[in-house]
């Protein structure tokens, strides 16, 4: 038996008034994880998330230059933000080598001995701390 009425179609990738959707699943994940790497500059891991999501931001780029995405801004937005969490992740991690040798060169290796004997004695803390803020005046 055949009905006089056809199935109803979906609405494929058409939205309101006939434009399409924006789809571009790799720049949405790029600008997030760009988004995530400014958070985290501070540690290393920023570095990480900012390289992957360099990396797929120029990969969704690229698929809207294809055609085969539509929301080029969101790619070149993930680009930029990724860009300058990488940048700011690698100054960051650069200045926290430094202050990690500067401390390791001014006697933070006794002042971390004597914290761990200080076994969580706060007077015992606070005289070590009074320890290495003398000897770093002093090296100066």
């Amino acid at each position: 038996m055949s009905s006089e009425y056809a199935p109803p179609t979906g609405y494929g990738e058409y939205g309101e008034h006939g434009r399409t959707k924006p789809r571009n699943g790799l720049a949405v994940v790029a600008l997030v994880l760009g988004i995530l790497a400014l958070l985290t500059s501070f540690i290393f891991i920023g570095v990480v998330l900012a390289i992957v999501g360099l990396i797929l931001g120029i990969s969704g780029r690229r698929r809207f230059k294809r055609g085969q995405a539509t929301n080029g801004g969101t790619a070149t937005a993930a680009v930029v933000v990724n860009v300058i969490a990488l940048v700011a992740s690698i100054a960051l991690s650069v200045v926290w080598i430094f202050a990690g040798a500067w401390f390791l060169n001014n006697g933070g290796q006794d002042y971390a001995q004597c914290v761990a004997a200080a076994n969580g004695n706060q007077t015992a803390i606070e005289q070590c701390a009074r320890d290495f803020q003398r000897d770093v005046t002093n090296a100066s």
